[in-house]
């Protein structure tokens, strides 16, 4: 019985080390071709390597698309760590441009530090697609920074959900907008959303306007 015993305890730590092996084999596998499977994966699959290593945590922030998704905060200190996160991982990446940037905000989040995300995101990453979501929450109302695009050249698809209000300024230029999605409540909708971007016959327009309750 014991040696019996011994031998199922051996074949279970040969196992464990067939498969501690095989995920060095992966690991030391190029930074550029593990970018290359992980761009293979569905978003959520990719974005669940981070947590495997600090290495694969890297390897994340320089994927051209990337995706955050804010869990449910109780407090503003579970906020401000969330944000953190994200501010890391765009420090790891560096001025690395960004093709589509998205992120889902929980109803208790810093939105200072979101504003400021989106400033950096035009700025620095020269952004393509921008999906920006927070959640239906009667008490606020978001006043959509659309200054910050005056002078961005990159943005060709924006995706806004929430409640934001429109009040777009006259010398706002979408000059290489060619999608954009409204799902929101519309309190003020300028013409000037429209007026100066640059939508041939390929332009894709959702308007997803609730009535303002």
């Amino acid at each position: 019985m014991l040696l019996r015993s011994g031998k199922k305890l051996s074949h279970k730590n040969s196992c464990a080390d067939i498969d501690e092996i095989n995920e060095d084999v992966i690991t030391r596998l190029p930074v550029d071709v593990l970018k290359k499977i992980l761009c293979l994966l569905p978003e959520s699959e990719a974005n669940r390597t981070r947590i495997l290593s600090y290495k694969w945590m890297e390897i994340c922030a320089f994927l051209p698309n990337l995706r955050f998704v804010m869990p449910s905060c109780v407090s503003i200190q579970q906020a401000n760590k969330f944000h953190s996160f994200v501010d890391a991982t765009l420090a790891i990446r560096g001025t690395e441009p960004i093709k589509r940037f998205s992120i889902s905000y929980s109803k208790i989040c810093n939105y200072r530090r979101a504003d400021a995300l989106l400033c950096t995101l035009v700025s620095q990453y020269k952004v393509q697609e921008i999906e920006l979501m927070f959640p239906d929450d009667h008490r606020k109302r978001i006043r959509f920074c659309w200054p910050l695009f005056k002078t961005c050249e990159t943005l060709v698809a924006l995706t806004l959900k929430g409640k934001f209000v429109l009040d777009v300024p006259g010398d706002v230029l979408f000059p290489c907008l060619k999608k954009i999605d409204l799902g929101m409540e519309a309190q003020q909708v300028s013409s000037s959303v429209w007026k100066d971007t640059q939508l041939g016959e390929d332009r894709h327009l959702m308007n997803k306007f609730r009535e303002t309750v």
